[in-house]
């Protein structure tokens, strides 16, 4: 992982990693910094790390057949409205319906 992410060429590209399986914090964090890489990470499992841009993917906390509260919602918002740029990736079997009602609550929030 090392060597293709120092020689690859960057452009303008961002690149985001999503470690599966069991990863220190640390190690993560001491990885993405050395190699320029974002984490996709699921914070209802990780910390975020500070970062110019977050980006969440949402498995569901229990699996894939979770579907998120309007609590767990207003969390997930809570801990990414500081980010100048923040992606939501839900990966779940409400996805839409998950991604509607969250949009809903920013619109909301921003009213």
């Amino acid at each position: 992982m090392k060597q293709f992410f120092k020689k690859i060429e960057r452009d303008s590209f961002r690149f985001i990693w999503e470690p599966r399986g069991e990863w220190e914090d640390r190690m993560v964090e001491n990885l993405c910094e050395e190699l320029g890489l974002i984490p996709c990470l699921d914070l209802f499992g990780k910390s975020l790390f500070k970062r110019e841009l977050v980006y969440v993917r949402l498995h569901g906390k229990t699996g894939y057949r979770y579907s998120y509260s309007e609590e767990d919602l207003l969390q997930l918002f809570d801990r990414v409205r500081f980010y100048p740029e923040a992606y939501l990736l839900f990966n779940n079997l409400s996805m839409y319906e998950n991604a509607q009602y969250l949009n809903e609550l920013l619109s909301k929030t921003a009213a």
